[in-house]
């Protein structure tokens, strides 16, 4: 069976940070205090989970650095 979603701590260790910064950066765009960039997610009870597919297209999307 293919994965359908990712869990926080899946992105968070895909994107390199810390699960505890990840939920900070949604939690500050949620506020509008923040303009973090963030991938697709859906919050179903307490949990956030993460499109596989919608989080590889937001990541090919994002700018890198040359």
């Amino acid at each position: 069976m293919e994965k359908v979603f990712y869990r926080s701590e899946e992105v968070a260790d895909l994107l390199f940070i810390s699960k505890q910064a990840l939920f900070n950066q949604i939690s500050k765009n949620k506020q509008g205090c923040g303009n973090y960039p963030l991938p697709p997610h859906i919050k179903i009870g307490a949990r956030l989970l993460f499109p596989v597919e919608d989080f590889h297209n937001w990541l090919a999307s994002q700018p890198r650095n040359k």
